[in-house]
């Protein structure tokens, strides 16, 4: 992204984003997912989880192909059994170059990145509410920034809980802004209607607290509210959810409804 250098905010406008085959995947399994023996909590000799099924004598099915289909100008994903879910198309994936200084899950030491792990440099966010119209707020780590986008989805339900959402091929729209100076810790992103405010963390409950901090950050420094004040403002108004729970680093996303605070709130 030409002109872009760290400290900038990079500002991805989500144009459209339209699918391209009338047809998606799903993959489910006993260990996949958040019921995988991987995932945190999960103690050595545990027994194995099973998913029992569809037909008796028969083995579990692993992979789902759904098709989908466009009924009075509204895009469904079917099921064999009938059940129809609304498309919502999103891109899981937008991301900047990561520091490769950072280490820990998400950040390798030497800066090779694997697609599934999230972190400030955003990746595999998999917030389902940054459709067209929408923008996402990424923190400018290295000069141009070297954005990258993937992993569509047709529809997912916040926590993604089998590991997969419906995987469909999509073509994806954007416009790019720079902001200079933005001084962005992490991720962010902004709808029509609301703030999305964001927290990671291998530790559900360490990815809703800093998911906290920062929506009290937010309120602090965009509004210019006392810390204590932002923090109750957080609790009587945000909208906290589980956007993800399947990737070793857990994404939590505070909806902030851009009504409830005045554009030119005073610091006290």
């Amino acid at each position: 992204m030409e002109g872009a250098e760290p400290g900038d905010v990079l500002e991805v406008q989500i144009l459209d984003i339209r699918t391209r085959v009338s047809w998606g995947m799903n993959f489910t399994r006993a260990r996949s997912g958040v019921l995988s023996e991987d995932y945190p909590g999960y103690r050595p000799g545990d027994p194995a989880l099973a998913i029992p099924p569809e037909t008796p004598d028969l083995p579990p099915e692993e992979f789902h192909v759904i098709r989908t289909e466009n009924e009075n100008g509204r895009d469904f994903a079917i099921w064999p059994s009938g059940i129809r879910v609304p498309l919502a198309p999103f891109m899981g994936i937008y991301a900047v170059a990561p520091d490769p200084n950072l280490g820990g899950v998400g950040a390798e030491i030497f800066g090779v990145q694997r697609s599934g792990p999230p972190g400030p440099f955003g990746g595999n966010l998999d917030v389902k509410h940054l459709t067209a119209g929408t923008s996402v707020f990424l923190p400018v780590i290295h000069p141009g920034a070297l954005f990258y986008v993937g992993d569509p989805h047709g529809a997912q339900g916040d926590g993604e809980v089998s590991g997969t959402a419906i995987e469909q091929s999509m073509i994806g729209t954007f416009r790019f802004i720079i902001h200079e100076d933005g001084g962005l810790p992490l991720p962010r992103g902004e709808t029509p209607t609301h703030h999305l405010i964001m927290g990671f963390d291998v530790d559900l409950d360490r990815a809703l607290r800093n998911a906290t901090y920062a929506a009290v950050d937010f309120l602090v420094r965009s509004h210019g509210l006392r810390p204590s004040e932002a923090f109750s403002v957080a609790s009587a108004a945000v909208d906290f959810t589980v956007s993800e729970a399947v990737d070793e680093v857990q994404v939590i996303t505070g909806l902030l409804p851009k009504g409830v605070v005045p554009a030119r709130a005073s610091s006290r």
